[in-house]
C-alpha cells in the first residue's frame, strides 16, 4: 500500500490538489451563472467525500488525500500562480489547462509509485469528482433548464480521463 511517505512533497501535493482543481474545471467547464456554478462545486466535492468513504475506504492512497489539510485558499492560488494573465484573457480555459497538465503529472507520479489498484482506484475517483460537478446543474437560468452536461463540459471530463490514462467512463 502506497502511503504519504512514498511521495516527494511536490509529487504529494499534486496528488492532493488534483481532486479539488477537477472540481474547480467542472465549473468553469460551463459558462453558468452562480446558482449553477455553486451546485456543480458543491456536488463535485461532496462526490469527493463520499466516494472517497463509500468507494475506497481501504485505498490507503485516497484516504490520505482526503485527510490532507491542504488549504482552498491555497490550492486556488497555485492554480492561479504565474498565470494571471491567462485567466484574465480567458476564465476557466486557465484552470482546466492547469487541471489537465497536473492530471497528467499525477498519472506519472502515480505510475512511477502506486500500485495498479491505487492507480485504478484515483484516476476512478478523480473522474467521478468531474463528472459529478459537469452533471450538477443544467445550461439556463439557475442550472434547472437546457442540457444537462454541454460539448466542452464532456470534453473536460474525457480529456481529464485520458491525462489520467483512464475511461472518461471511469
Amino acid at each position: 500500500m502506497t502511503s504519504r511517505s512514498d511521495f516527494t512533497d511536490d509529487e504529494w501535493r499534486t496528488l492532493t490538489e488534483l481532486p479539488r482543481a477537477a472540481a474547480f474545471g467542472a465549473v468553469v467547464a460551463q459558462d453558468g451563472d452562480l446558482v449553477s456554478s455553486g451546485r456543480e462545486l458543491m456536488a463535485a466535492l461532496s462526490e469527493m467525500a463520499r466516494s472517497a468513504q463509500a468507494t475506497y475506504p481501504r485505498d490507503s492512497l485516497i484516504q490520505d488525500v482526503l485527510r490532507n489539510d491542504a488549504d482552498d485558499e491555497e490550492l486556488i492560488e497555485s492554480i492561479f500562480e504565474g498565470q494571471r494573465d491567462a485567466f484574465e484573457a480567458r476564465p476557466g480555459a486557465h484552470i482546466i489547462e492547469q487541471t489537465l497538465r497536473d492530471a497528467g503529472r499525477a498519472h506519472d507520479i502515480l505510475q512511477a509509485r502506486a500500485t495498479p489498484a491505487e492507480i485504478e482506484h484515483y484516476n476512478s475517483w478523480v473522474v467521478r469528482i468531474a463528472r459529478a460537478g459537469v452533471e450538477a446543474a443544467k445550461t439556463g437560468r439557475s442550472g434547472t433548464e437546457g442540457a444537462r452536461v454541454t460539448e466542452r463540459e464532456a470534453e473536460f471530463v474525457r480529456e481529464l480521463a485520458s491525462e489520467l490514462g483512464a475511461t472518461a467512463a471511469s
